[in-house]
């Protein structure tokens, strides 16, 4: 979504996995708890755990069931220790999800925004302003993806779930900045990227939304906006 992002989404990865997670861990508890309870009716003997409560608990499984003793305590016990086995899996995730850009934006998503989308929008203005033109090659493959980039950018700048007028206002100008491009004008492309600049806010739920031209990845701190590269 130019704020809820079409295409693929950051967020996505092992988090989407959880849920499943949580039932195999739940499915693990009940089958332990169920072998250990018919262990105590067995005179002591260990019955293995069902076939769902293995891949969470290992050999280690079978350890978990007590001899003899009150059925009830036991499987007490057992549910509890094999619970906390069972969650130990599933926070222990491979590697951290990537913040969203979905939802109301804060730090991580903005932080995201400018290692996709912001960095993109630097390249590609220099890009123009080097070639001191709008040329047909930069018009054909590189707009698009540009213009993409600023229109994702503005909205990650709404300060609740749907497009606001402050994420609205910098998309209107990304809009203004594409159809003066198409122009081929370059001083009105110039002047139109200009304004896309100043409509994105300096302040919000996740930072400034300012373009940093010396370091694209970082927020531009107390400044109004950088000076337009190649606007002389």
């Amino acid at each position: 979504a130019a704020a809820a992002v079409k295409g693929p989404h950051p967020g996505v990865g092992p988090a989407a996995a959880r849920p499943a997670r949580a039932r195999a861990a739940v499915a693990a508890v009940a089958g332990v708890a169920d072998a250990c309870g018919r262990t105590s009716g067995h005179g002591g003997r260990r019955a293995a755990p069902s076939s769902s409560a293995a891949p969470w608990l290992g050999g280690g499984g079978l350890g978990l069931c007590s001899r003899g003793g009150d059925s009830g305590q036991g499987r007490r016990s057992v549910a509890t220790a094999a619970l906390l086995l069972s969650l130990s899996g599933l926070l222990a995730s491979p590697r951290p999800a990537a913040a969203s850009i979905d939802g109301v934006p804060d730090v991580g998503s903005l932080n995201a925004g400018r290692k996709r989308f912001v960095i993109k929008i630097v390249e590609d203005y220099k890009m123009l302003t080097t070639a001191g033109s709008v040329t047909d090659e930069w018009l054909e493959k590189t707009l698009p993806k540009m213009y993409r980039a600023m229109d994702v950018w503005a909205g990650l700048q709404r300060r609740s779930e749907v497009p606001d007028k402050y994420s609205k206002g910098p998309q209107k100008a990304a809009k203004s900045f594409e159809k003066a491009a198409k122009s081929k004008d370059y001083a009105a492309t110039l002047a139109a990227f200009q304004a896309y600049l100043d409509e994105l806010p300096d302040a919000g739920p996740g930072g400034s939304g300012k373009i940093n031209f010396d370091n694209p990845t970082m927020p531009l701190i107390g400044a109004a906006g950088p000076a337009i590269i190649g606007a002389s």
